[in-house]
């Protein structure tokens, strides 16, 4: 009974709150200058008068519910490795200060997240085998007291149970020293070239792009950096009959959508964080991984362009619906991509100086 009251309490707020948004959007200026003296009254305002953060709220909280709720979701992967590349730091932290413990506290969780991946077969072999070379060295490591014993005992047991494949130990995936890294022969001036070759093209001939030469750019980007090695999206490759339902959007690329043969879509997954404070990492992250995708797909000579997605919840939804996305997954960025016609037009777009956007503080 209480629940249904509860309940009901609910429904009558949200009604109180369409009504008061309807009442006070003639005010919204005035309502302004009185909200932003404060966090508190930030709050109330977007609580009350102003929709704009509704669909963060929902898509961040689908995130934090299914984190935990859902083992469908990434939560459990996308923890695991968190916790995975924060034990490889403790262990690069030990080249130079030995350390007799650490990531005694959340270990037993990564052993047991570790085991439930494999066990599920959710995981692909780059992850396997990391996770193995890193676990392998921190017990290594640490001094082996009765908890830690009993840890080794298990983590033992899970690697008699899922073996690596022949070849595999070939090339470890711990921590190493800098100096091993590949040799670099490109110079900077090279480099320079591609970042300035690389121009947005919204006008593509009718050649198809062979897949696999995008699932090679994908690969090659996802060497970017991501917090806490999450990686937390995955890449739409979107021809055919779906392109055509997004296309009538209005996402800023009507003037030159019918040239368009493919998009790429970038869609976070807000599943991968239980804390409302990471809740922009899947932008950071992807916007890193879309930079360096950009820049493989010019040196495969295909063009692209990235294409502004706005946080306008009624494309969202349609997205969404079009795509068959979950709640707590989330558009970061969508890019046409092809092979550019001799003729297409491109704009200079001459970018700010460096003194501009520069500042020195000692």
């Amino acid at each position: 009974m209480r629940d249904k009251i509860d309940y009901l309490i609910l429904r009558i707020f949200k009604s109180i709150v369409y009504r008061l948004r309807n009442r006070f959007k003639p005010k919204k200026l005035d309502l302004m200058k009185w909200a932003i003296d404060s966090p508190v009254k930030s709050t109330v305002y977007y609580t009350l008068i102003d929709s704009g953060f509704d669909i963060e709220h929902f898509r961040v909280l689908n995130g934090k519910y299914n984190h935990k709720a859902n083992s469908k979701s990434s939560g459990i992967y996308a923890q695991t490795r968190r916790n995975v590349h924060r034990i490889e730091k403790g262990i690069s932290a030990s080249f130079l200060k030995k350390r007799n413990v650490f990531a005694k506290e959340y270990i037993e969780e990564t052993i047991n997240g570790v085991e439930k991946l494999l066990d599920s077969k959710y995981i692909d072999t780059p992850f396997h085998k990391w996770s193995f070379d890193v676990l392998n060295s921190y017990f290594s490591l640490i001094t082996l007291d009765d908890y830690f014993n009993n840890l080794k005992n298990k983590w033992d047991e899970i690697v008699k149970k899922h073996p690596l494949k022949n070849g595999e130990n070939i090339v470890n995936y711990s921590p190493f020293q800098h100096n091993k890294l590949p040799v670099s022969n490109i110079s900077f001036t090279e480099l320079d070239t591609l970042f300035k070759r690389r121009h947005s093209v919204r006008w593509y001939n009718d050649d198809e792009v062979d897949v696999q030469l995008i699932k090679k750019a994908v690969g090659s980007a996802l060497a970017s950096p991501s917090a806490c090695n999450r990686q937390p999206f995955e890449v739409l490759y979107i021809t055919g009959k779906k392109l055509e339902e997004l296309k009538p959007l209005k996402l800023g690329f009507e003037m030159f959508s019918d040239s368009i043969k493919a998009f790429i879509f970038i869609v976070g997954d807000l599943s991968s964080y239980i804390e409302e404070r990471d809740k922009h990492l899947i932008y950071i992250d992807g916007s890193l991984f879309a930079m360096s995708l950009m820049l493989a797909l010019e040196a495969l000579g295909i063009s692209s362009c990235p294409i502004n997605y706005p946080d306008v919840t009624n494309i969202d939804n349609k997205v969404q619906d079009i795509l068959n996305l979950e709640g707590y997954q989330k558009g970061v960025m969508l890019m046409s991509v092809g092979y550019a016609s001799d003729n297409s037009p491109i704009p200079f777009s001459a970018k700010k100086g460096v003194n501009e956007i520069f500042k020195e503080i000692n």
